[in-house]
């Protein structure tokens, strides 16, 4: 679903603002996703791991943050993309998050009722 939304708001930014706007948004969208998919591959590593390797995981997702922080600074300061750009490309995470949880209640809720 992120994906969808990060190729449908790249081309809609592309056709009404231009190169520098749309490469904003897909660079925060791969970003958030990225981010996305390594706290969820620590999050089951952490709960269904042996638990020698759970402080390594525990570790990884302490460090993600700042991780994070310093993508974001890289992608603004050396790259110069439109701050704009990348509050757009990570808000479809949010976006995606939304529709998915709100899928999974409808289909709850129908399964609820049969």
């Amino acid at each position: 679903m992120q994906a969808i939304l990060v190729i449908v708001g790249m081309i809609a930014t592309f056709l009404l603002s231009g190169v520098d706007l749309a490469l904003s948004l897909g660079a925060a969208g791969i970003v958030s996703f990225l981010d996305l998919l390594l706290i969820g591959l620590a999050a089951i590593r952490l709960a269904s791991g042996p638990v020698r390797g759970r402080l390594f995981y525990a570790l990884a997702l302490a460090a993600k943050f700042p991780v994070l922080i310093a993508a974001v600074y890289l992608l603004v300061v050396p790259l110069a993309l439109d701050p704009l750009g990348l509050a757009l490309g990570f808000s479809t995470l949010v976006v995606a998050i939304l529709y998915a949880a709100l899928g999974l209640n409808r289909t709850e809720q129908q399964g609820a009722t049969t």
